[in-house]
């Protein structure tokens, strides 16, 4: 799990790296902040949008998986929650055959 706080203007990355030199293939990624607000949430890989989520404790998951290389960032972004509001990002992963 990452988890981080919401700075004054209400945006919060958080960001999950693969541990090991092998690539990891995201099966689910859950985003979580208690009381978001009108806040927004996007899963994004290396910048480019996977899928908008649900800010409160939403779930991205299933096929197609996201393979995650060693080099990669799988983000969890949100906008507009309020200053201060804990955010937490979960990936459930695996190795998988590789792509």
């Amino acid at each position: 799990m990452v988890s981080g706080t919401a700075d004054a203007n209400g945006d919060l990355t958080l960001t999950w790296r693969p541990s090991s030199s092998r690539q990891a293939r995201a099966t689910q990624v859950t985003a979580e902040m208690d009381d978001a607000g009108s806040a927004t949430a996007k899963v994004r890989l290396n910048g480019a949008l996977i899928t908008p989520i649900l800010p409160t404790g939403g779930a991205a998951g299933g096929e197609p998986y996201i393979w995650v290389g060693p080099g990669d960032e799988l983000t969890v972004t949100w906008a507009g929650a309020p200053a201060g509001g804990l955010g937490r990002m979960v990936v459930i992963y695996d190795y998988g055959t590789e792509q």
